[in-house]
């Protein structure tokens, strides 16, 4: 609701869009745990939980560009799109077989597939190139930008560094069963 509110304040301002769509990964991400919750044994969901996640990280590179210059720069747009094919191409590879995840017995108790590691090394490269490029533009701003974006990072901050090793690293070494 809140990435709506922004966005219909301003419609064409590209910040605003890059808020809304940035929120509606999150809200697509907090749908797809909660259905996880329900129909825990369903790989299609647990999929799609995970082929989300990255989404939220690269609507995230637009939402601070848009906080600092009105256009994306073209190593920005490459590498958002170079992102978006990758996270694209491993979906549509994953929910019709068994690459990602092979079986799913229950919320707690789940199989990585072969490209498990592969899609957690890219998830954690994407996240790395955030924030490297998020401390390149914060080091440049204005003393009132950075007060307001200390918050952020906190936040981001904390939600990635849990996400990742509940979600990314600890499946990679077998530890998916977390009661």
């Amino acid at each position: 609701i809140l990435g709506i509110y922004v966005w219909k304040a301003k419609r064409n301002n590209p910040l605003n869009i890059a808020f809304g769509i940035f929120c509606l990964f999150v809200s697509l991400w907090i749908f797809f745990n909660f259905l996880w919750g329900i129909y825990q044994t369903s790989s299609l969901i647990l999929i799609s939980t995970y082929i989300v996640a990255p989404f939220i990280f690269i609507s995230m590179f637009a939402w601070v560009n848009y906080i600092y210059r009105p256009k994306l720069s073209f190593k920005l747009k490459l590498l958002i799109w170079a992102a978006v094919v990758f996270n694209v191409v491993i979906g549509l590879f994953s929910l019709p077989s068994k690459l990602l995840i092979i079986n799913v017995q229950n919320r707690f108790e789940f199989s990585t597939g072969p490209i498990f590691p592969l899609f957690t090394a890219y998830f954690i490269v994407l996240l790395l190139a955030f924030f490297i490029y998020y401390f390149y533009e914060y080091k440049h701003a204005s003393l009132d930008l950075k007060k307001s974006l200390n918050i952020i990072t906190a936040g981001v901050t904390l939600s990635a560094l849990i996400g990742i090793t509940v979600s990314f690293i600890l499946p990679n070494f077998g530890y998916v069963n977390l009661a």
